[in-house]
């Protein structure tokens, strides 16, 4: 299995930032490699809610997933269970800090044709993936802070 964890810490309270996580319908907003999401059930909040998402990959490859929320815990958990052809996991977790919170990202893949597929993304696929999802946490920050300026800071 492949496993990239990436952390951030933005300035604003956990409950803020979950507004952006739980929205997941708005990821396109902050998610770089998105190109079109939808909703594949009824729900869209909660576990049970599901997505069908079309993504770039490196080299121009368009990936098609389909996206299960399996975990939902309001302003600390969100997991969503990719059941595409790539299997895996999509986790943020949202841990207060003194200013703020710290957003922590794991995304686990189990790639087809096992050790071969395994072989192939850390070649090829991994920095590009790394790099992709570093800026989308970034895109995240940027997102929730700017509404924070806005808004005036949290008491």
């Amino acid at each position: 299995m492949a496993t990239i964890e990436l952390s951030i810490a933005i300035l604003a309270a956990p409950s803020q930032v979950w507004t952006y996580l739980a929205d997941i319908r708005r990821r396109p907003e902050w998610m770089s490699g998105i190109d079109n999401l939808e909703a594949a059930s009824e729900s869209t909040r909660g576990v049970g809610a599901a997505f069908r998402m079309v993504s770039r990959g490196p080299f121009g490859i368009k990936l098609y997933d389909d996206f299960v929320c399996t975990k939902w815990d309001d302003d600390e958990t969100l997991v969503m269970e990719r059941r595409g052809s790539i299997k895996g996991k999509n986790a943020f977790y949202l841990v207060p800090i003194e200013l703020g919170s710290r957003v922590q990202l794991k995304e686990e893949l189990c790639m087809p044709l096992g050790l071969l597929g395994e072989l192939v993304f850390h070649l090829l696929f991994r920095r590009h993936l790394r790099r992709t999802l570093s800026q989308d946490i970034w895109n995240l920050k940027a997102l929730v802070e700017e509404r924070q300026d806005k808004d005036g800071p949290v008491v």
